[in-house]
């Protein structure tokens, strides 16, 4: 190539005059220089060992393959080029990593999120879920005083109120109704009210769902452009609205925090109290407001979303799997009546359901990838390839249980149960089979607020509803979940 771009300048240089010939030699020098060091930089690639990949291209590379059904896609990725391999997805340069026991181990150990960066620009750009380094570290201690022990049990009975207010609503809704709305209605307002500690009349709930919803859209967009006309704009214009309601609760506790409360008086604290109170109390770790916003977003973000579709999907398996259905309502009578306060007594006797909520995350993950972004070289132990400082993994939720566990898309609880039948709480943790939760210094800092919520759900329900799912429609991104419309009745117990 080099030769023939040299006798065609000749040739062409020959026809110019002598002024134009040293311009021209100097375009020359400029031109060939840049092909040397491009040639230079081709060999050099070629001589290192990188994931293999196929042309792509610019720009958007995979992207579009990917959106349409992230689990499919990984599955299909990693069968054709019989291992991990690069690929440009969310317009991102990736290594889509097999998920070896080895090669998980690298993965577990970074702590640098690779996510895209409009992401960052949706959920916020101090959210512990997007931020990597001090702040990170910051955001989570910060954040990590709404999750002990004492303030996770304090949360239960508002999971149990609410929870039982919204079922007896779904039973009063026509045979067959679309369901999505419904359950999204009811995890927001228990995120919101969790959250941020105020009660909110339907009509306001609903019309922050409705921002919130619109913001979240701006996930899936894959035009993130923001410019008037275009749907990334109008996602953060809604993600706009929403601040600047968590901003006026964030200063209303500010002034709370320094005003002498009445003796004898108590209230309900709030994720956002604790992530407050402990800091400007003691003058560590101090959250600014945007810190706060971005808090209350995030929480809101893993609070509503994730759990809006893994109980659709929870409601999908139920209904697929009869005898599992009985087998949990057998576990449930045994410890609860239907009226008793629900405690962590009561939770920590639901191995079968807890077994049940890991297979739900198992089959259908509501988030389908994981992304690390490498901040050394290093290689990628099955296959042997160069990773060089930089590069962005990926790996597919799903293929990580599929390795260990196998594919199946039947409901088997002893997938997580021991050979007496107890559950033990290590299995939700234990990144080479499940990789819902995350892993290592990225573990989702909620997930034991998760489970909670989703078992209070899955108590409630099975315990004073019958059900049947009449229609379903997959969706697969942002979000993988089953759409599900259902009829609801009380159990004639």
């Amino acid at each position: 190539m080099i030769v023939t771009s040299a006798a065609a300048w000749l040739a062409y240089s020959s026809r110019q005059g002598k002024g134009d010939k040293v311009v021209s030699l100097k375009v020359a020098s400029s031109f060939f220089v840049g092909l040397w060091l491009a040639y230079k930089t081709w060999c050099s690639q070629r001589s290192r060992r990188m994931a293999p990949g196929r042309f792509q291209p610019p720009g958007v590379g995979e992207t579009i393959q990917f959106a349409m059904n992230p689990a499919a896609y990984f599955s299909k990725g990693l069968s054709r080029n019989n291992g991990s391999y690069f690929a440009n997805v969310l317009f991102n340069p990736t290594t889509v990593v097999e998920p070896t026991p080895e090669n998980l181990k690298l993965f577990a150990h970074e702590k640098d999120l690779g996510w895209p960066d409009y992401f960052q620009t949706v959920v916020g750009r101090s959210s512990l879920a997007m931020v990597n380094g001090a702040i990170h570290k910051k955001m989570r201690t910060v954040s990590g005083r709404a999750f002990t022990a004492p303030n996770l049990d304090s949360y239960l009975p508002l999971f149990q109120e609410t929870t039982k207010r919204h079922l007896a609503k779904w039973a009063q809704l026509p045979d067959g109704t679309k369901s999505l709305e419904h359950i999204k209605y009811y995890t927001f307002e228990l995120a919101q009210t969790i959250i941020l500690g105020i009660d909110m009349e339907e009509g306001d709930c609903k019309s922050m769902m409705k921002d919130f919803k619109t913001a979240t859209d701006g996930l899936g967009c894959l035009v993130p452009v923001n410019l008037p006309g275009f749907p990334f704009y109008t996602c953060l214009q809604a993600r706009n609205r929403l601040v600047l309601k968590y901003q006026e609760v964030i200063d209303q506790k500010r002034l709370a925090l320094t005003s002498p409360q009445p003796a004898g008086s108590e209230k309900r604290m709030s994720m956002l109290d604790h992530a407050m109170s402990q800091g400007e109390k003691q003058g560590e770790d101090v959250a600014t407001d945007i810190e706060l916003q971005d808090f209350c977003f995030t929480m809101a973000f893993a609070g509503h979303d994730t759990t809006l579709a893994t109980m659709q999907n929870m409601l999908h398996l139920l209904d697929s799997s009869k005898p599992v259905v009985e087998e949990l309502r057998q576990e449930i009578s045994g410890v609860w009546d239907g009226e008793a306060a629900v405690t962590r007594t009561v939770l920590n006797q639901l191995h079968k359901c807890k077994a049940f909520t890991l297979e739900v995350l198992r089959i259908v993950p509501p988030v389908q990838t994981l992304f690390r972004k490498l901040n050394k070289d290093a290689t990628l132990p099955t296959g042997d390839f160069n990773l060089p400082s930089g590069t962005t993994l990926a790996v597919g939720i799903r293929s990580v249980s599929d390795q260990s566990i196998g594919d199946s898309d039947e409901v088997n609880l002893q997938n997580w149960l021991d050979s007496k039948s107890a559950f033990s709480e290590r299995s939700t943790t234990d990144f080479q089979r499940l990789a819902a939760f995350g892993t290592g210094a990225r573990m989702c800092i909620g997930y034991k607020f998760a489970m909670d919520e989703m078992l209070v759900f899955l108590l409630t329900l099975l315990h004073n509803y019958d059900f049947t799912v009449v229609k379903r429609e997959r969706e697969n991104f942002p979000w993988n979940f089953w759409n599900i419309w259902t009829s609801f009745s009380p159990r004639a117990l």
